[in-house]
C-alpha cells in the first residue's frame, strides 16, 4: 500500500531529484556538445527542446507536491483544533499528529509501560506499518480510532501487556505511542470473532509470516488472548 511521504522525506526526495535532473542535463549537454537551444541541429532542435521542457515540468511538479504536502498538514491540523476527527482520514501525517495531540494515547501506552517494565520512548517518526495495521484491520478515520481508544482503554492494556509477556519481554528494549495503536487494531480483528475472517485481514498486514499455518496460529492467538481478558 501506498503511503504519503512526511514532509522530510519529501524535501530529501525532492532534492536527490533535483540533483538527479541537473546531472542527467549535464550529461546531456555534455555528452552531444550542446550548449544552448540554438546549438542542436535544426531538425532536433525541437525535440531537445521538449526534453528540457519535461525535465523542467519534473521540477515543477516536486515543487508542487511539496506544497501540496504542507497545505494537507495545515488542514489536518485546522480539523483536529475544532474536533472534526470524523473528517481525517489515516495517514502518517495525521496520525503523527494524533500522538502528538492525543492525550489518550500516551496514557494507554504509558499504563502497558508501567506493567511490563519497559520504557515509553517518544515517537521520533511514524512507522507506515502502523497505518497498515489501522487500515486493513477496518479503521478509515481518527475519528475511529479515538472512539474505541476510549472504548476499550483497559482491553488495550491488558491485552498488550499479556501479549507481549508470552511474547517474551526479552525481544523488546522500549515501546513507543504506536504499540496502543497496534494492539487496538488486534482488539478490531479480535472483535470480528471469526477466525477464517480474521486471517483475511491479517493476510494484508505487513507480517513476517506466510504459510496458512502461521495465519492460522496467529489469527488463533488473537482470539485467545481476547477471551483470556474479559474472562
Amino acid at each position: 500500500m501506498f503511503s504519503m511521504p512526511t514532509a522530510a522525506q519529501l524535501e530529501s526526495l525532492y532534492r536527490i531529484a533535483c540533483s538527479i535532473l541537473q546531472h542527467t542535463w549535464a550529461e546531456i549537454e555534455h555528452d552531444l556538445g550542446y550548449k544552448s537551444k540554438n546549438s542542436p541541429p535544426q531538425p532536433i532542435q525541437r525535440r531537445f527542446s521538449r526534453l528540457a521542457a519535461l525535465l523542467e515540468g519534473a521540477d515543477e511538479e516536486f515543487k508542487h507536491l511539496r506544497n501540496a504536502i504542507e497545505e494537507y498538514k495545515i488542514q489536518v491540523e485546522d480539523s483536529m483544533n475544532q474536533n472534526n476527527l470524523n473528517n481525517v482520514r489515516i495517514d502518517i501525517e495525521s496520525i503523527k499528529e494524533f500522538i502528538q495531540r492525543e492525550p489518550l494515547v500516551k496514557q494507554i501506552s504509558q499504563a502497558i509501560s508501567n506493567k511490563i517494565k519497559l520504557p515509553l520512548v517518544e515517537n521520533q517518526k511514524v512507522e507506515s506499518d502502523t497505518i497498515e495495521y489501522l487500515l486493513y484491520s477496518g479503521y478509515s478515520t481518527i475519528g475511529e480510532i479515538k472512539r474505541d481508544l476510549e472504548q476499550y482503554r483497559d482491553q488495550i492494556i491488558k491485552f498488550t501487556v499479556l501479549w507481549m509477556n508470552e511474547s517474551g519481554r526479552n525481544n523488546f528494549s522500549y515501546i513507543t505511542c504506536e504499540v496502543a495503536l497496534i494492539r487496538l487494531s488486534y482488539i478490531k480483528l479480535a472483535l470480528i470473532g471469526n477466525a477464517p475472517h480474521i486471517i483475511e485481514r491479517l493476510k494484508l498486514f505487513p507480517l513476517n509470516i506466510g504459510t496458512e499455518e502461521q495465519f492460522k496460529q496467529l489469527a488463533a492467538r488473537i482470539l485467545k488472548t481476547y477471551k483470556d481478558i474479559n474472562s
